[in-house]
């Protein structure tokens, strides 16, 4: 049985619009992240910090962006920490208009 107090609660409008807009505008795509590592790091962005974002096709973005939206993005043998195998990093340089 659920109290009163409970279900006068959950039908006031102000309590619900609130969780909704506390939902919604956090919420960012894989793509709107990568574009704000690649615009905010001028150093460039790591691979495996990409992956540490959660986003396990980071390379299918890059080249989203490289050919849907024309962005210049090199991409250079990562020297931003020390990894024991070969990984890469990518370098946003602008864009193509």
């Amino acid at each position: 049985m659920v109290s009163k107090d409970l279900l006068s609660w959950a039908e006031e409008e102000e309590n619900i619009s609130v969780v909704e807009s506390e939902t919604h505008d956090n919420k960012f795509t894989q793509m709107d992240i990568l574009k704000g590592m690649l615009i905010e790091n001028i150093y460039g962005v790591c691979s495996t910090d990409i992956l540490k974002e959660y986003i396990p096709r980071g390379s299918a973005l890059i080249w989203t962006l490289r050919h849907e939206e024309n962005w210049i993005i090199d991409t250079e043998t990562c020297d931003l920490h020390e990894h024991k195998n070969h990984q890469i990093k990518y370098v946003y340089r602008g864009k193509k208009y």
